[in-house]
């Protein structure tokens, strides 16, 4: 399949578009300033989280800022991110993943439990197939989170990971933070960075 856009962000903003009208089905249409990227989260490179959004609240142009993350090549995996970050545009920041996020997510043919809700194969037959048809390609080649450029890797030594928003600090190996992802903040229960 060959692709019909430049740039990533043009694929991505594209695919916002095709999946606006899900939303608007739902009753809960989607804010018109939105941005899309491909971008590493807040957190960093490592761990779990492959889409982020963060709230017109944090934007100085008033604008929903979400990204997807750069490991990710697969256009399917890629509408299903785009899709659970536009569950949380639809929404009040407070809502996060509970019962609203949960109620829309189901609404608009998300699956699974509200924090990893994404498409499943009904979505992928019924939504993602026509939109790959008309978007072509994603632009974009996987990105190695994992190398380390030649850099022999070290084995011996704890990692410092801190919270970005409390402080508190904890130390792990490197092999947990590369085959897991960063600890867990007790306080803020958000990824820790390793700093």
């Amino acid at each position: 399949m060959k692709t019909k856009f430049e740039t990533r962000e043009q694929w991505l903003m594209a695919a916002v578009e095709q999946l606006r009208p899900l939303f608007k089905q739902a009753g809960t249409p989607l804010p018109e300033a939105m941005r899309f990227t491909v971008s590493f989260p807040w957190q960093g490179a490592r761990g779990s989280i492959i889409g982020q959004h963060f709230p017109v609240s944090m934007s100085k142009d008033g604008t929903h800022e979400m990204l997807v993350h750069p490991k990710l090549d697969d256009p399917y995996a890629v509408v299903g991110v785009i899709a659970h970050e536009l569950v949380h545009a639809a929404l009040p920041p407070a809502s996060k993943h509970g019962r609203d996020f949960a109620k829309l997510g189901k609404a608009v043919g998300l699956t699974g439990k509200p924090k990893h809700m994404g498409n499943g194969p009904e979505f992928d037959k019924t939504v993602t197939d026509p939109m790959l048809k008309i978007l072509g390609a994603y632009p974009h080649a996987g990105f190695n989170v994992h190398g380390r450029g030649g850099v022999k890797k070290q084995t011996t030594r704890l990692l410092k990971c801190e919270c970005a928003a409390c402080g508190y600090i904890a130390r792990v190996s490197a092999k947990w933070i590369d085959e897991v992802g960063p600890p867990i903040c007790p306080t803020d229960e958000m990824p820790m960075e390793a700093v």
